[in-house]
């Protein structure tokens, strides 16, 4: 749903308001269009979720509930609608975060980049499939946990590359 709202042009959704020049969030859906006297701010952070909605889910970037200040991230990316890749980095007190998916050809490529000092639970899409394998750097690994939905890891700081053929 957070996919089709940020895509579609039409009233309502965040496309919408870029397709009308915006360059921020509008505090009403229709702020073009709604009586200027009043409230109606033209840049809100009420709709700061659209961005935690692209770091935290689609880019797939975030910090675990238990930690401070991204020393334990969580890497948990979720594919939506026809994209074919979306990549974001985060500039924590530890250092820079990275992350990018690609799906190509039926393959699901994730790259990550974890600062020094901070470990990572990465929670890898598996497409429905319970037993597929993935591969960091052409290596098979063995998940902590895996499901219909996703395979966990754990990892340290560094440059990682999981690769997984989709069925």
């Amino acid at each position: 749903m957070a996919y089709q709202v940020a895509t579609q042009k039409t009233y309502p959704s965040w496309g919408y308001m870029v397709e009308k020049g915006a360059t921020s969030m509008w505090e009403l859906w229709n702020s073009d269009t709604e009586k200027p006297e009043g409230m109606n701010s033209r840049n809100h952070f009420a709709y700061g979720s659209v961005g935690e909605w692209y770091f935290g889910y689609l880019a797939g970037i975030k910090q675990d509930i238990n930690s401070v200040g991204f020393k334990k991230i969580v890497i948990s990316p979720k594919p939506a609608g026809d994209l074919t890749f979306a990549e974001g980095s985060y500039k924590s007190s530890y250092g820079l975060i990275k992350c990018r998916w690609d799906l190509v050809n039926k393959k699901f490529k994730l790259a990550i980049e974890i600062p020094a000092n901070t470990t990572s639970e990465v929670r890898i899409p598996t497409f429905g499939n319970n037993k597929a394998i993935i591969k960091e750097s052409g290596k098979v690994l063995k998940p902590k946990a895996i499901s219909a939905n996703e395979a966990l890891f754990e990892i340290g700081s560094g440059t990682w590359v999981f690769e997984m053929d989709i069925l």
